[in-house]
């Protein structure tokens, strides 16, 4: 008797996990998934309403993955000659009216799809789903996630091929001065730190980003052109901290050298992290809805700012407590160390709006806005009355 409870319990137990309702009858439950390197095609079969069996296809990731899904469906019920009376699915099937009197002649038997958009059914899809996740992201080699990585940075950006190597740089100074920028370098989606480079700016009086990128970038690629070993590499895409401007004063540099490489700015949200990525023309493409890109992107701006960092000698990381920042009503020895610490840089400090100076722990919306008035002050007189930028 307790061994028949016991099984009793198991049986009950094992319903329940099986997520039913009960009056489920004869239904097949789609479920589909891509990750960078496979996809999976996976079936539930349900039985007054449990789940009875599972049946999963793994394949490469295809080009339209609704005509693949569409494709599979015919496939693997003409194959079986068998079909319950309703299939469920992640998202419609263009002809699936057409399929089903297909199958009306070939099984004598009327089978409805149906893609549900809410409730129990729905939570069946998901489950199909997530079934189908789980054995695609199995059955993914690390090669795989970082190849498909890739090839959708590749579409997203209108790449002629997917770009293996990548070259972020950044600018850096401290209060203005010792200005310093950093190259690192992603082969095949993996940091390369032996083609890091670090280039100590010359004859820069006062921070001047623009000033800076287009030095920075055209003693990278005169090293290029004249074939220096370290730099005879030709990148796939430059990755730039920055907006617009940025990503157009670099592509102004190469043109002058004859170049023209892939290039986009990294802009950034309030909490400092890439949000999107935009062209020297202003158009911005954004990269949070596909979680690898933006993963990836998301390590090479981190990257170029730890290298940026580590390589301060111990007389920099003291000056920063000392920084020009100490000049703004308000903001003392403590606040501008907070503030520094809190964005990294000064550079990325001078481009942040008022709402994200003013999220730094310890500063006020009245320091936030005598921040914001000191950089647009500098930015103003760095660029001229006409607002132009102006060659220091």
């Amino acid at each position: 008797a307790a061994c028949r409870d016991l099984l009793r319990a198991v049986e009950l137990l094992a319903q329940r996990q099986l997520v039913t309702a009960g009056t489920m009858a004869d239904t097949d439950v789609i479920g589909w998934h891509c990750t960078e390197g496979k996809a999976c095609f996976a079936v539930l079969h349900f039985i007054r309403g449990n789940l009875m069996d599972k049946d999963y296809e793994l394949l490469p990731v295809p080009d339209v993955p609704e005509e693949a899904l569409s494709a599979l469906v015919k496939q693997y019920y003409l194959k079986r000659q068998a079909a319950p009376r309703r299939i469920l699915l992640p998202f419609a099937m263009e002809d699936s009216a057409l399929f089903e009197e297909l199958l009306l002649q070939e099984l004598n038997k009327r089978v409805q799809f149906h893609v549900p958009q809410r409730g129990k059914n729905r939570s069946l899809v998901e489950l199909a789903n997530k079934n189908a996740r789980e054995e695609a992201e199995r059955a993914t080699t690390a090669a795989e996630r970082i190849s498909g990585t890739l090839r959708l940075l590749q579409a997203m950006l209108g790449l002629p091929k997917p770009p293996m190597r990548l070259e972020a740089y950044d600018i850096s100074n401290i209060a203005g001065t010792d200005i310093v920028a950093s190259m690192v370098v992603f082969v095949d989606g993996k940091p390369k730190k032996s083609d890091y480079k670090r280039f100590k700016l010359e004859n820069m009086d006062e921070q001047d980003d623009y000033a800076s990128m287009r030095q920075v970038v055209s003693r990278r690629f005169c090293h290029y052109l004249d074939g220096d070993k370290g730099f005879d590499e030709r990148p796939d895409a430059l990755l730039i901290d920055g907006g617009t401007v940025h990503a157009e004063t670099v592509r102004e540099t190469l043109a002058a050298m004859q170049l023209e490489l892939p290039i986009f700015g990294m802009v950034k949200d309030d909490r400092h992290r890439t949000r999107a990525l935009v062209t020297p023309d202003g158009r911005e493409i954004g990269i949070q809805s596909i979680p690898a890109v933006f993963a990836l992107i998301g390590r090479i701006q981190e990257e170029v700012h730890r290298f940026t960092v580590s390589r301060m000698s111990g007389a920099k990381r003291k000056s920063l407590r000392h920084s020009s920042l100490e000049a703004i009503p308000g903001i003392g020895p403590a606040k501008a160390k907070m503030l520094l610490s809190y964005f990294g840089t000064l550079s990325a400090l001078s481009r942040a709006d008022e709402d994200a100076i003013a999220s730094a722990p310890g500063i006020t919306r009245r320091d936030a806005a005598a921040v914001r008035a000191y950089f647009d002050e500098k930015n103003r007189a760095a660029h001229g009355s006409d607002g132009k930028k102006t060659d220091k």
